[in-house]
């Protein structure tokens, strides 16, 4: 018996070991983090080591750098570890402290400015080369106390939607109470940015490689892009034909037909179901594409 394996192939991409990236860690230590450095109890240090422990391969780039807003004495963001792979990286965040707006003597707590850290991470550490930026943040963006909290808070948000060279952007809310001596926090804020399209494909194998989930154990919610993978099938069965087998790929974009050969074109209903891969997003209308490759 002669068979042939038709494959329906749903938004197929390449991938690609993520070895060799370049991977930054930019935790933010300016006044609103107060809490989570001030807590006898803020387990904030250890979530920061345990990420990036979980997504380092041995051999990539890693830089640690701690970020508020610079100023004439304090410079933003600032480099506490640059090497290979994870070696010394949790000594360098314990070493981070809340930065001070003039420097050590003042007793103002500095600002933040996200858009200034980003930039000169891929500017100055990346070297404008392809690298994962992992921010983490209780998501509070106001330079020099600007009442204009919440346009600068969308100026940030524009460079993580909009900004074409910011490939990918995933971001994991996450709940950490914490009370400090000025503040207090309920959560805070794990993004994921992919500079580069290198960079959007480490990171998809990293979220599939399970090792990060095991630590951010709540589903992320993907920011962008907005138009790819936001659905999957799920393959159920065939209803109307008995000589055709069903079964999914190892890569869960595959619909695998085993199907016997005839001097007939084979006709069958594929009964599945489509799934929601969109968190945290509801879709209200989807348009679903395929492709169908067989052997001859």
């Amino acid at each position: 018996m002669i068979k042939k394996i038709f494959a329906i192939c749903i938004f197929i991409i390449s991938c690609t070991s993520y070895a060799n990236i370049q991977q930054a860690f930019l935790v933010q230590n300016s006044g609103w983090m107060e809490p989570f450095y001030t807590d006898p109890n803020s387990q904030f240090k250890p979530l920061i080591s345990a990420v990036a422990n979980a997504v380092i391969n041995p051999t990539d780039q890693v830089h640690v750098l701690a970020f508020n807003q610079s100023t004439t004495a304090n410079i933003s963001p600032q480099i506490v570890h640059k090497g290979v792979g994870s070696k010394q990286l949790t000594q360098a965040v314990n070493s981070i402290h809340l930065a001070k707006k003039a420097g050590e003597n003042s007793k103002a707590l500095a600002d933040t400015d996200f858009k200034e850290a980003i930039t000169k991470t891929i500017v100055d550490s990346f070297q404008t080369q392809s690298g994962i930026i992992w921010i983490f943040t209780n998501n509070k963006n106001s330079p020099n106390n600007d009442i204009q909290t919440a346009e600068r808070n969308l100026e940030f948000y524009r460079l993580l939607h909009l900004e074409p060279s910011i490939v990918k952007t995933i971001v994991f809310p996450l709940r950490m109470e914490v009370r400090g001596n000025s503040y207090q926090a309920k959560g805070l804020m794990v993004y994921g940015l992919a500079y580069g399209q290198a960079a959007a494909t480490a990171l998809d194998n990293i979220l599939k490689d399970g090792k990060l989930t095991k630590i951010l154990t709540q589903p992320y919610a993907k920011l962008k892009p907005l138009d790819q993978d936001a659905v999957s099938i799920i393959p159920e069965k065939i209803v109307n034909s008995p000589n055709i087998t069903l079964s999914q790929g190892a890569d869960n974009r595959t619909v695998i037909l085993d199907v016997e050969s005839s001097k007939y074109l084979p006709q069958f209903i594929l009964q599945g179901s489509i799934k929601n891969q969109f968190y945290p997003y509801t879709i209200a209308q989807a348009r679903v594409t395929a492709n169908l490759t067989s052997n001859g």
